[in-house]
C-alpha cells in the first residue's frame, strides 16, 4: 500500500486526474537498502527511474551514487549537487562527442561491453576508468535484458587486455539480471560467473580490479507479490561471501524501480461505465499514455488500483480499466481482472499504486488532447511542489 501520507493526500477532493510523489518514502527505502546490505554495499541509484531535481538532491544528501545515462542526466545530477566522482554512466549506446562531454563534465566511470566501446572511450576520454559488463542469462525478470547487452567472460577478459593497451582503467564488473527480477537465485549464479572472471584478471595481474557492480532490477511491489529488498540483499551477499572470500570489494547496488515505484501514485475518476457482457468497462481520466503507464503493455507489470469512494467489503465484479483516449490499446491490460466495487459510477475515484518509476517520463504529450498528468511532490510537512 502507498505510504500515509500518500493516502492522506489522495483522500482530499482534488480535480483528476495527477500523480503524487513521496519523497520522505523514498528516503526511507534508502536507508531500508543500506539496512539490507548490512555495511556490505552502497547504494546507486539509476536516474533516468525518475529524474526529478529534489529527489536526487536527497538522494545526494544521504550518500548515494548516481548512474547517469545521457548528458542530460549528467547536468542533472550535477545540479543535484553530485560530485562527478559519484557519477557511474552506464549507457553503452553512446558516440565519441556524447563521451567526450561526460567526461568534459567531470564523468571519470564508465561501462563498456565491446572493443568499439573501448575504443570510443580511448578516443573520446583517455584514461578514464571501465566497467567491463558482463552477459547475464535471461530468466526470472519481468522485463529482461535484450541480448544487445553485456559480453562473455572470454570477451571480458579480451576487452580488458584491450583497455589496459590503450591506457584505460578497468576498475570492476557489473551486470543487469533484468528489471522486476523475481528469482534472487539470478544474482547468486551471476555473482559466482563474475567472480570466475575476476580471478582470471587477477591473475593476468589486473590490480585496479574493485568495484563489484551488482546491477539493479531488485522487485517493486506491484499487484502480485515479489522477493522482499532484504531476501535479495542476503542472496547478495553471501553469494559474494561465498565466491570472493576477503577480496576487498567496492560492492554497488544499482536500483531505480524498486527504490522509486512504491512512493508514487496516480488519482483518476471514472469517466464512464460500459457494460459490454461479462465485464463492465471502466472509462478513467488517467491512462496508459497520458499518465505513462505503458510498461503494462510491454512487460505484463500491473498495478494495483484501489478504490477511493466505496467502502472496503463493497460487493465487486471484475472490471477492464479503460484510458480516456479513443486508441484501444489505451488499456490497463491484467492477466486476472480487475475487480472493483459493483456500485462504481461516473465521479468516483480510483487510487492506482506504485507509479513513482518511469511513468513521470514517459507520459505522452498530449496525446488525444489529453495532456501529461500533473505531478505533486510530497514532503513530510505535506506540502507540495507540483510541475
Amino acid at each position: 500500500m502507498p505510504s500515509d501520507r500518500l493516502c492522506r493526500f489522495a483522500r482530499i477532493d482534488r480535480e483528476t486526474p495527477y500523480a503524487a510523489f513521496d519523497l520522505d518514502a523514498v528516503e526511507d527505502a534508502y536507508d531500508d537498502y543500506l539496512t539490507a546490505l548490512d555495511g556490505r554495499g552502497r547504494v546507486q541509484f539509476a536516474v533516468k527511474a525518475r529524474p526529478e531535481p529534489r529527489l536526487l538532491a536527497a538522494l545526494v544528501r544521504r550518500g548515494a551514487s548516481l548512474d547517469v545515462a545521457s548528458t542530460a542526466e549528467i547536468r542533472l545530477a550535477l545540479q543535484a549537487g553530485c560530485p562527478p566522482e559519484r557519477l557511474s554512466h552506464s549507457n553503452i549506446v553512446r558516440d565519441e562527442a556524447e563521451i567526450a562531454a561526460a567526461a568534459e563534465l567531470g564523468v571519470r566511470l564508465f561501462t563498456a561491453d565491446s572493443a568499439a566501446e573501448i575504443t570510443r572511450l580511448d578516443r573520446a576520454a583517455p584514461g578514464v576508468s571501465v566497467l567491463l559488463r558482463l552477459a547475464c542469462a535471461p530468466g526470472g525478470a519481468q522485463l529482461p535484458m535484450s541480448s544487445r547487452f553485456g559480453c562473455g567472460a572470454d570477451e571480458a577478459v579480451a576487452l580488458a587486455d584491450l583497455a589496459e593497451t590503450v591506457g584505460l582503467r578497468v576498475a570492476g564488473l557489473t551486470w543487469q539480471v533484468g528489471s522486476q527480477q523475481t528469482d534472487p537465485a539470478r544474482w547468486r549464479s551471476a555473482i559466482a560467473h563474475a567472480a570466475r572472471v575476476w580471478m582470471i584478471l587477477r591473475a593476468k595481474g589486473f590490480r585496479g580490479l574493485r568495484i563489484l557492480n551488482v546491477g539493479g532490477g531488485m522487485p517493486a511491489s506491484y499487484r502480485l507479490p515479489v522477493p522482499s529488498i532484504r531476501e535479495c540483499a542476503t542472496v547478495i551477499r553471501a553469494a559474494i561471501g561465498e565466491h570472493f572470500g576477503t577480496e576487498d570489494l567496492d560492492v554497488v547496488v544499482e536500483p531505480g524501480r524498486s527504490l522509486v515505484a512504491e512512493a508514487g501514485i496516480t488519482v483518476t475518476r471514472v469517466k464512464a461505465v460500459l457494460d459490454r457482457g461479462e465485464r463492465a468497462h471502466l472509462v478513467l481520466d488517467a491512462g496508459i499514455w497520458n499518465a505513462g503507464l505503458t510498461e503494462c503493455l510491454v512487460s505484463g507489470l500491473e498495478f494495483p488500483v484501489h478504490t477511493l469512494d466505496h467502502p472496503a467489503g463493497a460487493p465487486t465484479r471484475p472490471v477492464v480499466l479503460c484510458g480516456p483516449s479513443c486508441d484501444p490499446l489505451d488499456e490497463l491490460r491484467a492477466e486476472n481482472p480487475y475487480h472493483l466495487p459493483v456500485a462504481l459510477a461516473p465521479g468516483d475515484r480510483l487510487l492506482i499504486g506504485s507509479t513513482g518509476a518511469y511513468c513521470a517520463t514517459m507520459a505522452t504529450t498530449d496525446f488525444c488532447g489529453y495532456p501529461p498528468v500533473p505531478q505533486h511532490t510530497l514532503t513530510a510537512r505535506l506540502t507540495e511542489a507540483s510541475r
